[in-house]
This record gives C-alpha cells, sequence and structure tokens, in this order.
C-alpha cells in the first residue's frame, strides 16, 4: 500500500518507565470519589446534551447539576455567576480539564456564585498555558472537592492551584490533591474564613509559600492534611502573614524542605493553635517561625529533626509536645501511618494520635496512586501497551513550505491507559507547528497500562514522530 503524500509516522523509542510512588493511606478521603450527589434541579450532561462543559454552563440555570463524562476537556470555564453543582461522573483519574488559554485560569468563580457552588471530581491543570491558577475565587465561597490540581504555575510567585480574595470569600477545600504546582498550592488575600480539609500538597514548589501562603486573612481551619515534598529556597513551606485566627490541627508536615526559613512562619498573626500535627525532617530552620507579638497555642505536636531548632520566636511547652522521631511506617512509600511503637500514638491533646493518618500499625495496605514526575524511574515488569493510535495532523504552514521535521513526545500513561500528560522530549527545531499537531494527537492514543506487582500504574513513554513531506 503507497503511503499518503502528507504522512506522520509514530515509531516507540527508548521507553524509559516511570512508575507511580505509592499513597499508602494517605488520606483515605482522597481517592475514596463517592460520586455526584443527586440532581438538585435540571441534570444537564456533557458531552450527551452539550459538547463541551463551558456550553453546558452557558445553558444552565441556578441549581442545576451538570455531569461530565471521563474524557480530556480542553477549555478554560467561567461560572458567571451561575451557583452550580459540576462534577465528573468517574473522578479525577479519568477525567481531565486541560486550560486552553493562557493567561487565564482554568476555572473563574468570580461573579456572586454562592456557597452551593461545587467543583468535584476533575484533573485540572494548565500545564502548557502560562501565567494563571487553576481555580480563581473572588469574593465568592464554592466547595472544591476531590479534584488533582497539578501542574499550574503563575509567573508572579501568586497562587497556582487555588487562588483566593475577599471579602466574603468562604471556600471548603476538601480532598484534593496537589501536586507539581510551581507556586502556592492555595493562597489568598483577605480571604474572611476558609475550610482546608484532608488535601494531600505534593512536590509543589515556588520563592515564597509553596503549599500556602495568606495575607490580611481571617478564620483559617486548617485540619488533616499531609504536606509532603515541597521545595522553596526563599521562604516556609506555609506562610501566614497578618491573619486573625488560624486552627491547625492533625496535619502531618514532613521532608519538604524550605530553606532559610521553616516548615511553618507566622507574622504578625493572633490567635494561632497548632495541635496534634507532624512537624518532622524539614532540612530548613524551624519547625514553627514566629515573627510578631505574643505567641501561638502549641500543644500536642511532634517537632523533629529541623536544622537549628523546632521553634523560633517563643518557646514550645516541652511537657505538652513530642520532641521524637515520629516512627512512620514508610515515607519513602507514601504511607505515613504512625507505627504501633510509634511516640506519637495517643500522645496529642486530649489523648489523640499525632498527625493527619488515622489508624496505627505497617500492616500491608492497597496502594494509592500518585503520578509520576517525567524523570521519575523504577522498573515495571510490563510497559503501556498501544492500543488506539491517532496520526497527527500535518500542519498547514509545513504542507505550505514543503516542510518536514520529527519530533520526540513523552507522555504520561496512567493505570487506565489514558494519556493524561504530554510534553515535547526534543523539538523539530522549526516554527511549522509539528509539536502542537504530535501533541493534540498524544492524548487520543489509548493504552493497555503498565503493571507492576501485578498492578496496573501510571508511567512515561517517549516515542518519536516523523512528519514527512512527500512530493
Amino acid at each position: 500500500m503507497s503511503e499518503h503524500p502528507l504522512s506522520a509516522r509514530s515509531s516507540s523509542g527508548n521507553r524509559r518507565a516511570a512508575p507511580a510512588a505509592v499513597l499508602s493511606l494517605l488520606i483515605l478521603i482522597v481517592h475514596s470519589y463517592a460520586g455526584p450527589e443527586p440532581a438538585r434541579a435540571a441534570l444537564i450532561r456533557v458531552p450527551a446534551d452539550h459538547p463541551t462543559i463551558q456550553r453546558a454552563i452557558d445553558r444552565s440555570q441556578q441549581g442545576d447539576t451538570i455531569l461530565v463524562s471521563p474524557g480530556i476537556y480542553e477549555e478554560n470555564l467561567n461560572l458567571y455567576g451561575k451557583s452550580i453543582y459540576l462534577s465528573s461522573t468517574e473522578g479525577f483519574d479519568s477525567t481531565f480539564l486541560r486550560a486552553l488559554l493562557p493567561m487565564v485560569p482554568a476555572i473563574t468563580i468570580t461573579s456572586g456564585e454562592d456557597s452551593t457552588t461545587t467543583i468535584r471530581g476533575f484533573t485540572i491543570t494548565s500545564e502548557h498555558t502560562l501565567g494563571s491558577c487553576a481555580i480563581l475565587c473572588k469574593g465568592v465561597g464554592p466547595a472544591i472537592l476531590y479534584n488533582r490540581i497539578v501542574a499550574n504555575s503563575t509567573a508572579d510567585n501568586g497562587p497556582a492551584g487555588v487562588s483566593l480574595e475577599g471579602p466574603n470569600c468562604r471556600p471548603l477545600i476538601r480532598g484534593n490533591i496537589f501536586d507539581q504546582n510551581g507556586g502556592p498550592a492555595i493562597g489568598g488575600v483577605k480571604v474572611d474564613a476558609a475550610l482546608i480539609d484532608s488535601n494531600a500538597f505534593i512536590r509543589n514548589s515556588c520563592q515564597i509559600g509553596p503549599v500556602m501562603h495568606f495575607r490580611q486573612s481571617a478564620n483559617l481551619r486548617i485540619n488533616r492534611n499531609l504536606i509532603h515534598g515541597n521545595t522553596t529556597f526563599a521562604q516556609a513551606v506555609l506562610w501566614f502573614e497578618q491573619v486573625q485566627g488560624i486552627a491547625f490541627d492533625h496535619n502531618t508536615v514532613v521532608q519538604n524542605y524550605s530553606g532559610a526559613a521553616g516548615s511553618l512562619t507566622f507574622r504578625d498573626c493572633d490567635e494561632v493553635s497548632i495541635t496534634n500535627s507532624i512537624l518532622a525532617f524539614d532540612p530548613g530552620r524551624y519547625g514553627i517561625d514566629w515573627q510578631g507579638d505574643g505567641a501561638p497555642v502549641v500543644s500536642g505536636n511532634c517537632l523533629f529533626a529541623h536544622d537549628s531548632a523546632s521553634c523560633s520566636g517563643f518557646s514550645a511547652d516541652t511537657a505538652n509536645n513530642v520532641f521524637e522521631d515520629p516512627l512512620l511506617c514508610a515515607i519513602k512509600d507514601y504511607d505515613f501511618s504512625l507505627a504501633s511503637n510509634s511516640p506519637c500514638v495517643r500522645a496529642g491533646a486530649d489523648g489523640w494520635d499525632i498527625g493527619s493518618i488515622t489508624g496505627v500499625g505497617c500492616d500491608e495496605r492497597a496502594p494509592m496512586p500518585i503520578m509520576p514526575r517525567p524523570n521519575d524511574f523504577v522498573a515495571v515488569e510490563e510497559m503501556p501497551e498501544e492500543i488506539e493510535h491517532t496520526y497527527p495532523e500535518y500542519p498547514e504552514k509545513a504542507v505550505v513550505a514543503g516542510a518536514s521535521g520529527t519530533v520526540w513526545v513523552q507522555a504520561l500513561v496512567d493505570s487506565k491507559g489514558i494519556v493524561v500528560e504530554a510534553r515535547i522530549l526534543k523539538s523539530s527545531g522549526t516554527n511549522y507547528g509539528f509539536e502542537e499537531s504530535a501533541l493534540r494527537a498524544a492524548y487520543k492514543n489509548r493504552y493497555r497500562p503498565a503493571m507492576r506487582e501485578g498492578r496496573p500504574v501510571a508511567v512515561w513513554v517517549s516515542y518519536k514522530v516523523d512528519f514527512m513531506f512527500r512530493h
């Protein structure tokens, strides 16, 4: 059979397996996706009723429910004042929202939507756009539930995950995974109140507060979160400035890198309590850095292995806190449970176990996958096998110029065989659009997933795409 004169070929390169790390008993609520709630008014389905999510929003009324089937949706959403329940049907493992426009949030909620507004069950990323956050909330208090917010970044060190701005900003942020964002995962100014509960913050990085950065705000409740593997070279991992009222309870903050500061920094804050939390294994200077008058209430915590001291600016009560190794089960395997002989067992305030993870003991548990980074590597027994292939379109500019080129693509194939991220490993060195065409096609390919120890896992694969112009 003769080839079409305009053809694009894909061929396997040296595929470097990169399996998912396991998140053993991280925070059960993160992956225990319970499915959508019953419809409160009209029920709109995407793509059955409307081809895009934004079209469904535009056609919706106050109180409607929009259910989104699995797939990859390349669009930026704006709720335009509509208080709706927006949910995937299968959870964030199979439903992806990719921001299409640069400098625009993936989801904008800024027009007076009320507290019934809900965003649930999506992987949200702006990896291939520049300079904006995943979700922008201004003067509203939505529920942001059970999403995976990954690979977002901003140009000014502003919040890259969820950006909050008051007044009247009172969000509920629960059960999300914030992963590999290039800016604070959550941050805001003049926030009236926020409940940040049972989230995982992993591998985020920026100059200041890669996990949280709040200013001139009040009434923050930060409960049962895992905070691990985040990096900042300038300031603390969590940074609070001029905040009135912070309850930091039952959190696990371990193995972050905070440069010259520490795990938590409070500047000119008041009415702060830090209870039942693990702050450990941070090579930064302090566990808790207090700058200002008074002192926080610090009780029932485990403070261990900081470079200079557990606390700065005040003295923690040695009788009511633990200063020993917390003896977590397996940090390298993302199992942050307490070993049965941990000094944190029932050592917290009122006899609670210290930390965010419920349950004691290191018995074998079903692993919970997180997505690997491009350079992560571990052997797998079986690599992904392509079962549906989409050939890239030949770019019009290249047709006019009669140009050819070669592109190397790196794609992240999840445990269901879906390409959830794709990037250019090596460009063609031209401006004919080969790279954009190859990326669009990559997201349409389907695979039989990689296998490790009898379980499907997410891995990165690389392959070559040849664009060959034939006269």
